[in-house]
């Protein structure tokens, strides 16, 4: 993935979420200084976990894919965000879905961040047991419906109530709000369900800041995408409400 950081060298960049960053200033002064900068950036948990022993092994650990934003304005000037999640696949298929059924146990969000290119990362983790969520916003989650699991096999009948714990999340996106530090996740009650929510979580306060439908006919591998396109608009011009989706 090439990426353009701009700046008065004109940088670009060659990323591999695994490899790392290369970075090239296409119009640099000093052409004795070097031309290719790499940064390496942070393995997830589980990756490390395995590969170095160290660290807390999950039952059934599960990576999401991580992304990544280019901040200059703010705080930080590159963020990374990885889900991690525990999940259990169940031996049914599920007759609401028509994909195999899975009981999600936990998950994990894990947002690095760095103000210069260098390889010291400041991380921050947040635990689906960790987030506080307001009345307000838990009024939202109880209205939108996401909490109540479908009969997923003949012999059910009723509807469950699920906590936010047993989710299916996936799609991890870090806000291009400098100032601030949060993930908004696509969020679902079953494994390809067709109904799907975005849930922002403020990282540095552990708190659900609130929930959103996504979209009728959701999909997996369809991700809300955050945008800066607001700032470029004028109301009294420009009419309407706006929204970039995007897919992996």
């Amino acid at each position: 993935m090439a990426i353009a950081v701009g700046g008065e060298a004109g940088t670009m960049g060659w990323v591999d979420l695994w490899g790392g960053i290369l970075f090239y200033d296409l119009l640099r002064q000093d052409r004795d200084g070097p031309a290719l900068r790499h940064i390496p950036l942070p393995l997830p948990s589980d990756i490390v976990a395995i590969k170095d022993l160290k660290g807390v092994k999950l039952n059934c650990p599960e990576s999401r894919p991580r992304v990544f934003s280019l901040i200059k304005d703010g705080k930080a000037c590159l963020k990374l965000a990885n889900l991690q999640s525990t999940s259990e696949r169940l031996p049914y298929t599920d007759i609401e879905t028509g994909w195999p059924a899975f009981a999600v146990h936990n998950w994990a969000i894990t947002v690095w961040s760095n103000t210069e290119i260098s390889g010291s990362y400041e991380d921050l983790t947040v635990r689906d047991s960790d987030i506080k969520i307001s009345n307000e916003v838990r009024l939202q989650l109880q209205k939108s419906g996401l909490l109540h699991r479908k009969p997923s096999r003949d012999e059910e009948r009723d509807v469950v109530e699920v906590s936010l714990q047993n989710l299916v999340v996936s799609e991890p996106n870090v806000s291009l709000n400098g100032e601030e530090d949060v993930v908004y996740v696509m969020a679902a009650t079953k494994f390809m369900d067709r109904k799907g929510w975005v849930l922002g979580i403020d990282m540095r306060s552990s708190t659900l800041l609130g929930v959103a439908e996504f979209g009728a006919e959701y999909v997996s591998g369809f991700s809300y995408r955050p945008g800066t396109i607001s700032k470029y608009m004028n109301p009294s011009t420009t009419p309407g409400n706006y929204y970039v989706t995007a897919a992996n």
